[in-house]
């Protein structure tokens, strides 16, 4: 990467410095702020964040073709990460925060250095847009997916395709890994969930039931387990041992698309485009509860390692915490009136990172007696 399409953003800058577009003031800070804080801005809709596991740097994804490190102690944009030439559909940052994987409509994905903001690879060999990655527990492999109806397993040290696993009839719109890193776990527009073996690259489950498109999948923490949610407005819990379905989370009104396990293997959090969210027994498939307030599709959701708390983000601009027991609200915050689109969340779940569809990137700390909100 040239050093000239790198940005380093080391301290805050006076309004006349600012390229037009290219910042903004964001008018929702609170008034115990000293002054208003200015804030780097992406041109276009943010529709992915990933955040590095110990909470320390955030990655976020925009239309506009780039990526932005955040720094989560100084809330300021370390590195702009510019090389794609079409949007960048998703980014997953690696477990031990070293690198950040960018997918994109070009059709490549990106490998980048999160210490120096350079492109360290570039992911050749899908033939459509790439919609989707994951990085693996080990921090050296990824999968990415893609429109052409397959996923790669790649090297990030080499840049080297190490497996395709081809099997949908669809492009693939959801990818899961398991925590031992042997199992993937990919939702498609073909309506079927399939797992595979990494060591092998074998389909060891066409997971059919669906009626619609799977928008959204997550795996259980022992990897015994899969969760998918479908344009068919339920969510499905999957054995990955038999292959069997055990449990059809009916209730939602709408397409459900964006889901999360608990780490306890518990609770199950679903979001949807009728507004709800609702938490689900893992065991036994039954609501719990339905958590009620938002006036737009939810369009991503978190909760904690012990499953008593979630985060949910929506199109009406808010993002809200809730008690998981009793399916209170606990705190909100709602934005300058721009949907939210994007979710990060760390351990613990606060603070969260969201983007927006003008191009905010947001950092919230919900349920802090003084938040600090970007």
């Amino acid at each position: 990467m040239r050093a000239d399409r790198v940005l380093k953003v080391i301290a805050p800058l006076d309004v006349d410095e600012l390229p037009a577009g290219s910042y903004l003031i964001d008018p929702s800070l609170p008034d115990r702020e000293a002054g208003p804080r200015i804030v780097p801005k992406h041109a276009e809709w943010v529709g992915s964040v990933s955040m590095a596991a110990d909470g320390g740097r955030a990655v976020s994804a925009s239309n506009d073709g780039t990526a932005r490190v955040w720094n989560m102690a100084t809330q300021r944009c370390e590195w702009l990460l510019s090389g794609h030439t079409g949007p960048i559909a998703a980014v997953a940052v690696a477990a031990d925060g070293s690198r950040a994987v960018t997918a994109s409509q070009d059709r490549t994905a990106r490998v980048w250095n999160l210490k120096t903001g350079g492109c360290d690879r570039i992911l050749r060999g899908h033939r459509l847009p790439v919609l989707s990655v994951a990085v693996a527990a080990d921090s050296t492999r990824a999968i990415t997916i893609s429109e052409d109806a397959t996923a790669r397993l790649w090297n990030l040290t080499t840049g080297a395709c190490l497996r395709v696993l081809k099997g949908h009839k669809g492009p693939l719109l959801s990818i899961a890994l398991s925590p031992d890193d042997s199992t993937a776990v990919t939702g498609s527009w073909d309506g079927t969930v399939r797992a595979w073996s990494l060591a092998t690259g074998r389909c060891e489950h066409v997971l059919a039931g669906h009626s619609g498109s799977v928008w959204a999948v997550a795996m259980t923490r022992e990897g015994g387990q899969a969760v998918s949610a479908s344009w068919d407005g339920t969510a499905r819990v999957w054995d990955l041992r038999t292959g069997h379905c055990r449990h059809i989370l009916r209730g939602h009104l709408d397409s459900v698309s964006s889901i999360a396990v608990s780490d306890d293997n518990r609770r199950v959090l679903t979001g949807s485009e009728d507004g709800t969210a609702r938490v689900w027994d893992l065991a036994t498939g039954a609501c719990e509860q339905t958590l009620t307030g938002h006036s737009g599709p939810v369009t991503s959701v978190a909760v904690d390692g012990s499953g008593r708390e979630a985060v949910t983000i929506s199109r009406d601009g808010s993002a809200r915490l809730w008690d998981v027991a009793d399916g209170t609200e606990k705190d909100r915050w709602v934005g300058g009136g721009t949907g939210l689109v994007g979710l990060a969340v760390g351990r613990p779940l606060m603070p969260a990172v969201c983007g927006d569809e003008r191009g905010g990137v947001h950092i919230i700390d919900l349920g802090n007696p003084q938040p600090s909100r970007v």
